[in-house]
């Protein structure tokens, strides 16, 4: 349930599809980043820096297809909230 409200929320904000069925999904959801971007390895770590000091977590970012991508790892003792 964790997971699927928290891809609601990220899909709804972000304005993107989730790219693979939810059988294909557990714990680790891997989205198509909405923020423009050049789709690049230093972009990827611009990104994950910026959430990191702003927002205190460390996200999976990833260059492919000229895109980048976020990957997070959902674990079941969270909260949404979290």
């Amino acid at each position: 349930a964790l997971r699927r409200d928290a891809e609601r929320a990220l899909t709804e904000a972000g304005g993107v599809s989730l790219p693979a069925p939810d059988a294909m999904r557990a714990s680790l959801l891997t989205l198509p980043c909405p923020i423009p971007s050049n789709g690049t390895r230093e972009a990827a770590s611009a990104l994950r820096s910026r959430l990191r000091s702003a927002f205190g977590v460390e996200v999976v970012v990833f260059p492919h297809g000229g895109a980048l991508w976020v990957r997070l790892s959902i674990a079941p003792y969270t909260t949404f909230a979290e």
